[in-house]
């Protein structure tokens, strides 16, 4: 059993939206893991595709009419095929072993203008040694899926179509290849491997080398375009002497043969540690003037969250050659910068506004279908679960004995929302067998969960929390309880969670403490409802309705009196360094640091849990929108940490050097991790929703901003 349709409330949940209604965006566009973003566009509708590796169904197709509102669409890697092309001895449903970050990752959507079909390709690596290319091909995005093996590994492949329908692929990590596909069937659309591109190599591949970039490491995630007479692939190498990330772009006039010349198109950052926006496609939008706007959605690595989408604007520059580069970010002094905050894409097109909502993440389990909005850790064993049995519930079996919660079949999970989520699940529990658990995790492969565990002897059932493997809490659970509701919280930059239940779905109870999410390598971590066993399966669970809130402020809005989290601005200073390897050394960006108290592991992995405002240089700045001063602020206050005196932080209106709001001079507070709070007397005739700056003097480097309110 496979989605095959959208059912999702508009109604109860409260999500990001990116949308500040404005005329203006705020990235993220989509404030959770949806990595390797590939973007098309076919008439008047843009279609976006994501990484799934260890989730089924796999490739989530979402669409958009404006670049800035999506819905789920479809999947292009429907289950029950990949069942039938996997390897012997596959790991992909959690019966031999797991394929958590393996699967299917970084791949390529496209469509044929000629043949009228959508095409999806992928490299996957089901937990056996041998890797494949999976082609997925439909008529219409929404499906069906029709899935061809390939007989070759295609790493990160990028697709393309030639004008004559030629189709291509641009590949590999470091050196590139370049391979052909050959079309066997006009009818279905079916390609292979053309083994007469070239020789084969010792694996029988039939590669050409294309291009290896040299100037950094891991160039990978290739997207390949062909615009007007000029073939276009962007790639995303490390930057030389570090570990952050950046786009470059290879053009050539002969694809097969070359030359083919190079050029970094995005080195810039956003507003979160040092990680560079990298591996995304770009995609046209028409103008009334038969000219187009051209936009990226690329990602930007939020680390545990996962890697979250943005919208960057494109624009095209001539270098010294008179080659033309699409540049990545808005145009800026001495390069491109990566724009939290930006307009919006010029649309063209009219388009009914309800075929553009947002995604939601509210299921009552009302409809005939699984919404969208689900996918399986693992494939799941579809006979253990059921939206018929009882209407307007899903009915979960247990599937797996095991007391490893990563090891358990059968968990529907969703997507942890940034900065910070709740998910709330109410659960049915008569039916659980002795020794049965079910609960909500948080969970990547690893995880903390919060379960109605089952006694041995099935006669009683106490709530517990269990932090990978290890039971940390518990709480009795009276016996007259058939249902009870269960919450999991993500709090403080996406990186800690807490847990707690209710027997009325109005008054929570805090169950055990705080948990350091556990991460693994390249999925964000998810929201997972699950039952297994124990001791015996046979038992089930009915799950009643399950919803995701965010305490993200809607529209950019900052209210007057609540903090202001210094790394949420929306513009930045920033110059684009000549020959300087290390660009984020220059310019304004956030640090992680403990949230309340120094610590020895200051570290994105370990107990940082917060971020703050850093690298500042004398006349750095940077821009916050839609700040609520209200009827007139008598206060400024910050909370910033100093290493030597000397340095000013001054608030002004509109502009860097615009009218002065307030001026505070900053105090030595020692240690980088020693923060304090200042205040200081603002302007009080400025009111209502402005634009403000914070602008720093002073010695470069020393001072660090946490957070700052007006009052």
């Amino acid at each position: 059993m496979n989605h095959v349709k959208n059912h999702s409330s508009d109604t109860l949940a409260s999500v990001w939206i990116a949308d500040n209604n404005d005329g203006t965006y705020t990235n993220n566009i989509l404030w959770a893991d949806y990595p390797d973003t590939d973007v098309i566009r076919v008439e008047d509708t843009y279609y976006l595709i994501s990484t799934s590796m260890h989730l089924f169904p796999g490739a989530p197709i979402l669409s958009s009419k404006d670049l800035i509102h999506w819905k789920y669409h479809s999947y292009a890697l429907p289950y029950d095929q990949l069942l039938l092309l996997a390897n012997e001895g596959h790991s992909l449903d959690l019966l031999n072993e797991h394929i958590y970050d393996k699967g299917a990752w970084a791949g390529s959507l496209r469509y044929h203008p000629i043949l009228k079909k959508f095409y999806y390709l992928v490299n996957m690596q089901d937990g056996t040694p041998e890797e494949y290319a999976i082609l997925s091909i439909a008529d219409d995005a929404v499906g069906p899926w029709k899935l061809y093996r390939l007989s070759q590994r295609l790493y990160d492949p990028g697709l393309l179509f030639d004008d004559d329908g030629t189709a291509y692929v641009v590949h590999g990590q470091g050196q590139l290849y370049l391979s052909r596909l050959k079309l066997i069937d006009s009818l279905t659309g079916e390609y292979i491997v053309d083994d007469t591109f070239v020789a084969p190599d010792d694996n029988n591949h039939y590669d050409k080398p294309l291009y290896d970039y040299k100037e950094g490491y891991y160039n990978e995630g290739a997207h390949a375009y062909k615009i007007k007479d000029t073939y276009y692939i962007l790639t995303t190498p490390t930057w030389a002497g570090t570990d952050t990330k950046k786009e470059i772009c290879i053009q050539t006039k002969d694809i097969v043969n070359g030359p083919y010349s190079v050029s970094d198109i995005h080195s810039s950052f956003m507003n979160f540690g040092e990680n560079g926006i990298h591996q995304g496609g770009i995609v046209d939008v028409p103008q009334t003037n038969g000219e187009s706007e051209w936009w990226s959605v690329i990602f930007q690595d939020r680390h545990k969250l996962g890697r979250t989408p943005t919208l960057q604007p494109v624009f095209w520059e001539k270098d010294e050659n008179n080659l033309e580069w699409p540049m990545i970010g808005a145009r800026n002094k001495k390069g491109c910068l990566a724009v939290p905050t930006f307009q919006k894409p010029t649309i063209t097109t009219n388009f009914p506004a309800t075929s553009s909502k947002t995604i939601q993440y509210f299921d009552d389990f009302s409809e005939k279908e699984l919404d969208l909005c689900w996918q399986w850790n693992h494939i799941p064993d579809d006979s253990k679960w059921s939206l018929a049995e009882r209407p307007g519930y899903l009915r979960l079996y247990t599937t797996t004995v095991t007391t490893d919660f990563s090891c358990a079949q059968n968990t529907l999970r969703q997507r942890v929302i940034g900065p910070q989520s709740t998910a709330t699940v109410r659960l049915v529990i008569q039916q659980m067998n002795p020794g049965d658990i079910a609960g909500i995790a948080v969970h990547q492969q690893d995880y903390n969960y919060i379960g109605i565990k089952s006694s041995e002897n099935g006669e009683e059932k106490k709530i517990i929390i269990n932090d990978n493997g290890k039971e940390m809490a518990t709480a009795s659970l009276p016996s007259d309880i058939s249902e009870v509701w269960i919450r999991a919280t993500t709090i403080k930059m996406e990186y800690r969670s807490q847990f707690s239940y209710s027997f009325d779905g109005i008054n929570y109870t805090q169950l055990g403490d705080t948990y350091e999410m556990h991460y693994g390598n390249y999925v964000g971590m998810g929201f997972g409802v699950f039952h297994f066993a124990t001791k015996q399966l046979g038992g089930f669970i009915d799950i009643d309705s399950f919803e995701i809130n965010t305490s993200t402020l809607k529209e950019n809005l900052k209210p007057f009196g609540t903090k202001i989290e210094a790394e949420h601005y929306d513009n930045q200073k920033y110059e684009l360094q000549q020959n300087v390897k290390a660009q984020h050394l220059h310019n304004p960006l956030t640090t992680w640091t403990a949230d309340s108290h120094p610590t020895s592991l200051l570290t994105k992995w370990g107990s940082a849990f917060d971020l703050s405002l850093d690298n500042l240089h004398n006349g750095d700045w940077v821009q916050y929108n839609q700040v609520d001063l209200a009827n007139g602020a008598l206060n400024f206050i910050a909370r910033i940490s100093s290493i030597a005196t000397g340095g000013k932080l001054e608030v002004r209106l509109n502009h860097w050097d615009g009218p002065l709001l307030a001026s505070l001079k900053l105090p030595c507070t020692e240690n980088r991790e020693v923060f304090q709070e200042i205040h200081g007397e603002m302007d009080t005739s400025i009111t209502g929703t402005q634009t403000i700056y914070l602008v720093y003097y002073g010695p470069d480097k020393i001072c660090r901003v946490n957070w700052f309110l007006f009052r």
